[in-house]
């Protein structure tokens, strides 16, 4: 709390990008400190015999969503909040511990509760162990292969119409699908100017979402270096949201920050997806 209240950062709004068509209305927040944190980390904290209810509480309170509007709360409303909803302590235990009263402690819960429910997106995914696995594993194959066929068609049919992409820290976003097919059309095309080179990508986990880490061969070079960490937020069959991180997160996922091209071949391998370490 004392660390919140010195730092005192806030969300900001992006800012225009020189040469970029974010496309949109209006731009999104940005939060620069916001980072992905690997699910096997995660699965090293997790009890071993972890409910379902208890399981659907921890892949909700990991997710990106929740961790930025989390943001919004004061200091004192955030740490009631995570104590007892994230936590699940005793209001009694809380407010001993954050030395207030419980009828204080009440209150604050409510109003971080209410902010919270302005911020999340309106539809929750729904926790189901199977079904929502196997759609996730399938999107996320059909993602690399998309990039990795520098197939821009194949791509927009796994995407929302109204896909948001940021990409924190940098001051960079993309609010739409035709916005974000546009950048991808220069990226994919070999003749274009802003053609990146050949994309590989690995599977991992992230804040119990789809992830993957993805690596790009760029014109003239022998290796795939790592060009960022991609966040899917997916609902209903669709990516909903992208959140890209920078290329030296790779490493928190066990990866590392170069891939021969000449020991991936043609595929990538999917073993361990959507969470947990690839095999190469």
């Amino acid at each position: 709390m004392d660390h919140l209240r010195r730092t005192g950062r806030r969300p900001q709004r992006y800012q225009p990008a020189p040469g970029v068509d974010p496309g949109g209305r209006e731009p999104p927040e940005r939060q620069a400190w916001l980072q992905p944190y690997p699910d096997r980390l995660l699965d090293e904290l997790s009890a071993e015999d972890e409910q379902p209810e208890a399981a659907a509480v921890s892949r909700e309170t990991m997710e990106l969503a929740f961790l930025a509007a989390l943001q919004h709360l004061p200091p004192r409303q955030r740490a009631v909040l995570i104590f007892r909803d994230v936590l699940d302590r005793q209001v009694e235990e809380t407010a001993m511990l954050m030395d207030m009263s419980v009828a204080a402690c009440n209150s604050a819960l409510q109003r971080a509760r209410h902010t919270l429910r302005e911020r999340l997106p309106q539809r929750r995914v729904d926790w189901t162990a199977g079904d929502q696995g196997r759609q996730e594993r399938d999107i996320v194959r059909r993602y690399i292969a998309a990039a990795e066929r520098e197939d821009v068609s194949m791509m927009a049919d796994l995407l929302s119409v109204d896909v948001l992409v940021t990409m924190p820290p940098n001051p960079v976003w993309f609010d739409g699908r035709d916005a974000l097919l546009k950048q991808l059309g220069r990226i994919f095309d070999s003749t274009s100017p802003g053609y990146f080179g050949r994309w590989r990508h690995l599977p991992v986990g992230a804040n119990r979402q789809a992830a993957v880490a993805g690596y790009v061969q760029r014109p003239g070079t022998s290796v795939f270096r790592a060009q960022m960490v991609d966040v899917l937020r997916i609902e209903s069959g669709q990516i909903v949201e992208i959140t890209t991180f920078e290329a030296h997160l790779v490493t928190a996922f066990g990866l590392p920050l170069t891939l021969p091209a000449e020991h991936l071949g043609n595929t990538t391998p999917m073993t361990d997806l959507p969470g947990g370490r690839p095999t190469l």
